[in-house]
């Protein structure tokens, strides 16, 4: 083996469109594209899959390394790498590689010693400094919303990002606290029906609605919707609904947190600016308290981080006693 440090150089190039080629040296050129999860063609090497493959061929590699250092038969050894992909406190990163292998040896091996080499292969594997620095995470999120995620990340809970999608309809005659509490608990379940036993985890669900006199406020759809919910929340004091759910291995458990906000009067011309930024796209009601709105608002009363999207007084009670704590959240 040569000294080290040793020095590995990839080339990569792209087109805005088409396949990623990738070369080394005296190698030949791979052909690289995202996996089908990310919208690829799901029939080319992707980043994700290169990754576990190389977690798979450095065990082999490691596993032979040793055995033939400490004089070890074998006969064959075979495995396959499962690498889990997650949304973890608004960055993507490999969370969990599964190693599972199976090695034959000769008749009369030494199946102690066995274990202890495939042991001692997989830890030659090391890993990089942010890889130790990423945080186990101990909830999903059964949410896409990047506010959720920083308040979550504010009181030190570390989670995963799970999104789904449920029938988000209002019932007949449903009140808006009503319909936010049906909603959470409908995301929190479905996730967790989702998941196999051992991604098993305590899940987190939330849903916030705007309300005026009784009428729920979505999320605009275009320009003229916002103008409208914006036309009508203006000057006057309106409710801002948020439930969250959680659910675990014990059961299940949901709480509603409202607020009342009161915006002051908003031209036309505000309004058009406004929609004009893309921030109210996306929000319940068509405004984000914490954003460029804040200009638009008078009074609060109620939870600041309720009006966000998650109460975190309330998410705290859910989550203390599931998580096996008291007091203050993790330091």
């Amino acid at each position: 083996m040569h000294p080290y440090p040793h020095l590995y150089t990839v080339n990569a190039s792209a087109a805005p469109e088409g396949d990623v080629p990738v070369s080394a040296a005296g190698l030949p050129t791979l052909a690289t594209a995202p996996p089908a999860e990310f919208d690829g063609p799901g029939d080319r090497w992707s980043p994700e899959t290169l990754l576990v493959a190389a977690v798979a061929d450095c065990f082999l590699l490691s596993f032979r390394g040793v055995a033939r250092a400490n004089k070890f038969a074998w006969t064959s050894l075979g495995c396959e790498v499962q690498g889990t992909l997650e949304r973890l406190e608004g960055k993507t990163r490999f969370t969990r590689i599964l190693v599972k292998a199976v090695l034959r040896v000769p008749a009369g091996t030494d199946e102690a010693k066995a274990v202890q080499l495939m042991q001692r292969a997989t830890s030659r594997r090391r890993s990089s400094p942010s890889e130790q620095r990423m945080p186990t995470p101990v909830i999903l999120l059964a949410s896409a919303s990047p506010r959720r995620s920083e308040l979550l990340r504010q009181i030190g809970v570390a989670h995963a990002v799970r999104p789904v999608n449920v029938d988000e309809s209002v019932l007949p005659g449903e009140a808006p606290s009503a319909y936010v509490l049906r909603l959470a608990e409908a995301k929190a379940a479905e996730l967790w029906s989702r998941l196999d036993e051992r991604e098993r985890r305590p899940v987190l669900a939330a849903d916030t609605t705007v309300a005026l006199e009784g009428v729920i406020f979505g999320k605009p759809v275009d320009a003229a919707d916002a103008r409208a919910m914006l036309g009508r929340l203006s000057g006057r004091t309106h409710e801002v609904h948020t439930a969250v759910a959680v659910r675990h291995a014990g059961g299940a458990a949901a709480r509603v947190s409202s607020s009342h906000v009161s915006l002051r009067e908003l031209t036309a011309a505000e309004i058009d600016a406004y929609w004009a930024t893309g921030e109210p796209a996306d929000k319940a009601g068509g405004y984000a308290v914490q954003g460029r709105a804040a200009v638009f608002i008078r009074h609060i009363a109620g939870s600041y981080s309720g009006i966000m999207g998650l109460p975190l007084y309330e998410t705290w009670e859910l989550l203390a006693p599931v998580l096996g704590q008291t007091g203050s959240p993790p330091a």
